[in-house]
């Protein structure tokens, strides 16, 4: 009985191994027309300002390249603003050769965070000070004495809406 009880366990167990080496291989199936993808994209650009229009709000941003080390440094001398044996300021140069002001919405859960709008008695930025859409809306007026236009910003897009406004902090 014992030799019949291991004949049984050995077949089970190798039954159970054939199955469980076998996969049923998906085939990729594409989205349809009416699906979407999760997109995702982020960027460096200049805030322009922001515009209501039909209940929603969008940024206006040109886009810039955010350059650091060598590539600032070979791309400010492809644009003659640098010599070979000369330094980068601060190792840093926004590049904006395609001046071209775009307008995207502003997710309704947007998050807003800026580096150097406050400071404490020792002149210390508060960095990543999170605040409403209505103070970047107001930030952003030509009517403030201190506006952030043309001040550079990392935004974070999803499904063509931003959803993170970040300012970027220069030395």
């Amino acid at each position: 009985m014992a030799f019949t009880m291991k004949k049984f366990y050995s077949a089970f167990i190798l039954i159970i191994i054939l199955f469980a080496c076998t996969q049923e291989v998906k085939e990729n199936i594409p989205l349809q027309q009416n699906q979407s993808q999760n997109q995702i994209d982020s960027f460096f650009c200049y805030a322009k300002g922001i515009l209501s229009n039909q209940e929603k709000l969008e940024l206006q941003f040109d886009k810039v390249d955010f350059l650091f080390s060598e590539k600032a440094k070979e791309a400010m001398i492809e644009d003659g603003l640098l010599e070979e044996d000369e330094f980068i300021p601060n190792d840093i140069y926004i590049r904006n050769k395609d001046q071209k002001v775009e307008e995207l919405e502003i997710d309704e859960n947007v998050k807003i965070f800026m580096q150097t709008l406050t400071y404490d008695d020792y002149g210390n930025y508060h960095a990543n000070e999170e605040i409403t859409i209505n103070k970047l809306i107001e930030l952003l007026s030509k009517s403030t004495e201190r506006n952030y236009i043309n001040f550079p910003f990392f935004i974070k897009t999803s499904n063509n809406k931003i959803t993170l406004i970040k300012e970027q902090y220069l030395p």
